[in-house]
């Protein structure tokens, strides 16, 4: 896999994970969140499940250092198990919110495709050889280098993340209004 794709993934990846983590720690109810799945006993749930929102947020770091393949790493295995927690709900036919990012989304077969392609893309940019941090690579103007490509993986990486939370957004505002406002 290329480095630009790394580093797309990377910089696509990050904020979503930092905000979803803040998100988590503002709402304080991580722990009914998780429970809501009826995945795990409870007793588990609430042993592991107050530490999600620092590994979303030690992810979100991560991505942009030295670290970044382990960033990806963590990304990777909490959106395959984030998946496995929506794939098994779907099956059972059960409509909870999702608890990801503060949007009150609800599962669904589009929520399980979409953390299926970001783990898909993750595990995928582990593979793009980097020497050295993925922010010091954009910051690279030796020649020869990519920064070039690079840059225009962040322009390309930071748009599609903005439109995607848009996305977001928009549809938790029709919803709303839809059901009588705000």
């Amino acid at each position: 896999m290329p480095q630009w794709f790394a580093i797309a993934t990377a910089i696509f990846l990050c904020p979503m994970f930092i905000a979803s983590g803040l998100a988590k720690l503002r709402s304080g109810d991580v722990v009914d969140a998780a429970d809501a799945y009826r995945v795990l006993p409870y007793g588990v749930v609430r042993s592991i499940f107050p530490a999600l929102p620092w590994m979303e947020i030690g992810a979100g770091v991560l991505l942009l250092g030295w670290f970044a393949q382990i960033g990806l790493a963590i990304a990777a295995t909490l959106l395959c198990v984030f998946s496995l927690g929506i794939a098994i709900n779907l099956v059972r036919g059960r409509s909870i919110e999702c608890g990801c990012r503060g949007s009150g989304r609800r599962i669904s077969p589009a929520l399980l495709v979409e953390n299926l392609l970001l783990a898909t893309a993750s595990l995928a940019a582990i593979t793009a050889p980097t020497s050295e941090p993925l922010v010091a690579t954009l910051a690279s103007s030796a020649p020869g280098s990519n920064a070039a490509d690079s840059w225009a993986a962040v322009i390309i990486a930071a748009s599609a993340y903005f439109a995607y939370r848009l996305l977001i957004v928009s549809r938790a505002a029709t919803r709303a209004l839809s059901k009588g406002g705000f």
